[in-house]
């Protein structure tokens, strides 16, 4: 269970922990909360949201939509507010959402041929590192970041890739 010290009741941010879980449905994410036994729903999406990633501190989501042009929506699941809106560099979807550890990097992966693969430094609203992986290689399945943050790890079926994160170069 996530804690934060709370200096003032008006301060305090539950994290997802303390809220309960969340998951897609439609165009709509749908938070629930285990105390209350409530659902909330995070609405700013305009397309099917097919994937969700969650903030090493539990306070924060990552929802990837469907669409010709899709965006990123992070957001923050107790109070439903949109922090960043990333859009225009995937094409048709984003297949995968992942944070790194520190949590100020945002990976995806999009549903275009090339499998498109950006890291996001989502809390200035800039890619940091962009890649089209035109390869032929298959659809990727689930990323994570090696526990330095330096390596992103990319897996899809009889499939396994390395990046090296060295500036703003793959």
């Amino acid at each position: 269970r996530a804690h934060r010290r709370r200096d003032r009741e008006d301060d305090y941010d539950p994290s997802l922990a303390e809220l309960g879980c969340v998951w897609p449905a439609a165009n709509i994410v749908v938070v629930y909360e285990f105390s209350t036994m409530q659902q909330h729903f995070y609405q700013g999406h305009t397309d099917e949201v097919v994937c969700i990633a969650v903030h090493p501190t539990m306070s924060i989501v990552a929802s990837g939509q469907l669409g010709a042009v899709p965006s990123i929506h992070i957001w923050r699941p107790n109070d439903r507010t949109c922090l960043r809106h990333i859009h225009g560099f995937h094409k048709y979807g984003i297949a995968l959402l992942e944070f790194n550890h520190r949590g100020d990097q945002l990976a995806s992966v999009g549903l275009d041929t090339d499998h498109s693969l950006a890291i996001h430094a989502w809390t200035h609203g800039s890619h940091l590192v962009a890649s089209g992986r035109s390869n032929g290689s298959p659809q990727p399945l689930d990323m994570a970041f090696s526990e330095d943050d330096k390596t992103l790890c990319v897996v899809a079926h009889k499939y396994i890739t390395f990046f090296t994160i060295t500036g703003r170069a793959l």
